[in-house]
């Protein structure tokens, strides 16, 4: 059985987080303002940053 958590206590955690995260990137956002901006950590921003690349 297999369940799907629909709202989420951490806003990094919300689905679409990642691509609005490497959308700021490219047009220019930094990385502390992004992560002001969405209200999650700058190591988040970071790691999502990071791990852009790889699931391509």
């Amino acid at each position: 059985r297999k369940t799907w958590q629909l709202q989420f206590t951490y806003t990094a955690s919300q689905p679409g987080t990642h691509q609005k995260i490497i959308d700021m990137a490219m047009n220019g956002v930094g990385c502390r303002a992004s992560a002001r901006i969405m209200g999650v950590g700058l190591n988040t921003v970071l790691r999502h940053l990071k791990n852009s690349g790889r699931s391509r």
